[in-house]
């Protein structure tokens, strides 16, 4: 016989990506801002990880570093912009001009071209790879989100407060206000999955790899952020 699923009494269903999203930040209608502990961490992102998933994502950005290295070392229009930059020096930079022209004759078209595509492949293997792990914390943190709720919510029974209350808003509508949602704890768990769902919803190429490198690397500083 299936277990029925005991969910928290307080509504949790507004998403970012729901019916009534429109015009609410992250979808969430009571809150403006990023509330402290409202971003995931790295380590319990990385936490969700597979190590398939984390081997895969390893492999992607060195096959990455790899190709942008070499598509640098043959971009000639990149080198002949670092020549046009140096401007009517009056016969300064000399040696740079010089260093920059070798440099130009030994760049290959061909490979340029075979590492930007290649370079293509990747990210969007990035977006790919990485997905379902955001949709995967989403989830997660849902969990976290409604176990807390749970827990906060017996709190206030035990102390003989409501968990929520019913008024009428400014238009004379009747609505219904949840004690848990003043709780910084609550709010967090809530964003955090938000975060999650938006970013699994947004990751493109240009900013996959940065993604896959936060999720799969012990890098620091890497090029990924969240909500940017």
């Amino acid at each position: 016989m299936a277990t029925k699923t005991i969910r928290p009494i307080t509504d949790f269903s507004e998403t970012c990506d729901g019916p009534s999203a429109k015009g609410k930040w992250l979808g969430i209608g009571r809150l403006t801002r990023v509330p402290d502990a409202g971003f995931p961490t790295r380590e319990s992102c990385r936490a969700a990880v597979t190590a398939e998933e984390k081997a895969a994502g390893i492999e992607i950005v060195r096959l990455y570093i790899e190709q942008e290295t070499l598509a640098e070392l043959h971009n000639a229009d990149g080198r002949q912009r670092q020549m046009d930059a140096l401007g009517n020096s009056g016969g300064q930079h000399g040696f740079e001009r010089s260093r920059l022209r070798k440099e130009i004759e030994q760049c290959d078209l061909q490979t340029y071209l075979n590492a930007q595509q290649r370079m293509t492949e990747l990210r969007q293997a990035a977006v790919e790879l990485g997905r379902p792990i955001f949709q995967r914390l989403a989830v997660e943190f849902d969990k976290e989100l409604h176990n807390t709720a749970i827990a906060r919510e017996a709190e206030l029974e035990k102390m003989g407060l409501a968990i929520y209350s019913d008024k009428l808003d400014l238009r004379g509508v009747q609505v219904r206000e949840f004690a848990l949602y003043s709780d910084p704890i609550i709010d967090g768990w809530q964003v955090r999955r938000e975060i999650a769902r938006s970013t699994a919803i947004t990751l493109h190429p240009g900013n996959s790899i940065g993604a896959i490198q936060y999720l799969t690397t012990d890098e620091p500083n890497v090029p990924f952020s969240w909500l940017a």
